[in-house]
């Protein structure tokens, strides 16, 4: 006879709310451009459960890369619509915005700022072989020591 107080063996804490027919759910919620996260809402779970899954079930991560690199495609082609002017009032600052933070491993604005500091850019433009044609400068003490972009059309 067991009593109710007894632990039975491997069976610690709250029963898992994890189900393997939640892999395909996540994967089709992130092509619909959704993030991981957002998944979390819909299966009602805390975003550090479905994380939590992650390490735990390979088939979950798996499914989370997958899922990752659709809601990437999806968001590409967003970006492609709204370049040839499918998309009526295409914002492609925001666009790229979300891109970077949303993607920030494959995506890039090219800026490191590890320390907090400004960051100090010159743009000098040219036009051609010309150079009798004014040129945007900073004539600001420490522009000396700012790296330069030179922008040459041909």
């Amino acid at each position: 006879m067991t009593e109710k107080n007894e632990i039975i063996e491997g069976k610690v804490g709250r029963p898992t709310k994890y189900k393997e027919e939640y892999c395909q759910k996540l994967i089709d919620h992130m092509a619909e451009g959704y993030s991981f996260d957002s998944f979390a809402g819909i299966v009602d779970v805390n975003i550090d459960t479905l994380y939590e899954w992650a390490k735990v079930h390979a088939e979950f991560s798996d499914a989370k890369s997958i899922g990752t690199a659709k809601s990437m495609a999806w968001w590409e082609k967003i970006g492609r619509m709204g370049m040839i002017n499918e998309i009526p009032f295409f914002n492609d600052r925001i666009w790229r915005l979300n891109m970077i933070n949303r993607f920030r491993s494959k995506w890039s604005d090219g800026t490191k700022n590890e320390n907090n500091d400004k960051v100090k850019t010159e743009i000098v433009v040219r036009y051609g072989n010309k150079t009798d044609r004014p040129v945007a400068t900073d004539s600001s003490p420490d522009s000396a020591d700012r790296p330069r972009l030179f922008l040459r059309s041909h």
